[in-house]
């Protein structure tokens, strides 16, 4: 079996979780290897993949084993079995796998000398990025010389690729999760999905958070006045998306709360039925926008960074609002003015795109 070391966001966020397990799915027969000690519950969702391992899980289930050996040899083995584990996956690994959306923004504090560690398992595949925000000519350039050293880079809008166009091993195909192909519905339900941020965890969004509230209160009451079931959507609760899903509910009247229905994603597998059933979806989450295109849902979608703003255009479409704009936006013609869902058939079909590059070297004899 193949080896391939993976380098992700594996925090329960909804958008990550996809692209990983599509990564898994496409190859069966290669062994994923992911490795953060610091948190061995990173990572839990894929367990029950047979080619994936999180090392740090290993660890944990010998952890009892290591702490005898430490105990006897005055720490001379500590972590025994971690470290022979991660040596044996290395000498086995042929490339490594970056899989992500937003990796490359400057004021997350991303430089890199941090990403160095990731060329050293051998060529570096990153799949699914978008480049930015950035503020400085520095920071292009010296991701510019980065991705130049990598096997291959593949963004997911032509904004991001367009800066990066004159390398050669650099490519653009629509977001990884454009690969899902689910069966749809014959009818929709009466549930309108709206996926939250906690725009008071970021910096630049904590102006706008009193009127991002009120929009998402007065979207609730207007769904409930039409027949609707407003549903709100946490996609990460590590990024506060739980706590602004509870205060949200909290700023409703009444009468509308008690109609208000909550979803935090979890293992219940429920989040994909969801969106199958939904009759419109309020997205704020990036994802949710995508998820609501491939399964056709009329949609609104919450615009707070280029990378959605960037998809929007490549696609061509108008049903959205940037945050700083939402007090302007009519919420009882949202139902009415959405009703049409954009053909994205040809646009979703170039998704197997993102793993070309990927599959030419998995395939080549050396990488056996």
């Amino acid at each position: 079996m193949k080896v391939v070391r993976l380098y992700a966001y594996l925090q329960d966020n909804v958008g990550d979780d996809l692209m990983v397990g599509i990564l898994l799915k496409r190859y069966p027969d290669v062994l994923f290897f992911f490795d953060y000690p610091e948190s061995p519950s990173h990572g839990i969702r894929f367990e029950s993949y047979r080619n994936f391992l999180n090392l740090s899980a290993f660890y944990r289930r010998w952890e009892r084993i290591n702490h005898f050996l430490n105990l006897i040899t005055f720490n001379k083995r500590k972590d025994f079995f971690y470290r022979k584990a991660l040596k044996y996956l290395r000498s086995k690994v042929r490339c490594s796998v970056y899989i992500g959306g937003s990796l490359y923004q400057q004021h997350t504090g991303i430089t890199v000398q941090q990403e160095e560690i990731k060329l050293e398992d051998g060529p570096l595949f990153i799949i699914g990025a978008n480049f930015g925000p950035y503020h400085d000519e520095t920071f292009l350039k010296d991701f510019h010389e980065y991705f130049s050293r990598c096997g291959h880079v593949c963004f997911r809008d032509k904004k991001s690729y367009g800066l990066f166009s004159d390398l050669g091993n650099v490519s653009v195909a629509p977001d990884v999760v454009f690969n899902m192909n689910p069966v749809l519905p014959s009818t929709r339900g009466n549930k309108v999905l709206i996926s939250v941020i906690d725009v008071r965890q970021r910096k630049n969004l904590q102006f706008y958070a009193d009127q991002y509230i009120n929009f998402i209160s007065r979207a609730c009451c207007s769904a409930v006045n039409q027949g609707l079931i407003p549903i709100l959507v946490s996609f990460c609760k590590p990024e506060g998306d739980e706590e602004m899903v509870d205060e949200i509910r909290h700023s409703l009247p009444m009468q509308v709360r008690e109609k208000t229905e909550i979803y935090l994603y979890g293992e219940d597998g429920k989040l994909l039925s969801l969106f199958a059933e939904s009759c419109f979806v309020i997205a704020t989450r990036f994802h949710a926008m995508i998820l609501a295109l491939i399964y056709h849902v009329p949609f609104f979608c919450i615009s707070y960074n280029e990378k959605i703003n960037n998809v929007l255009e490549d696609l061509d479409i108008h049903s959205w609002a940037c945050l700083n704009d939402l007090s302007k936006v009519n919420v009882d013609r949202l139902w009415d003015s959405n009703s049409i869902v954009p053909d994205i058939s040809q646009y979703q079909a170039k998704a197997c795109n993102q793993f070309n590059a990927l599959d030419r070297f998995l395939k080549a004899p050396n990488a056996i």
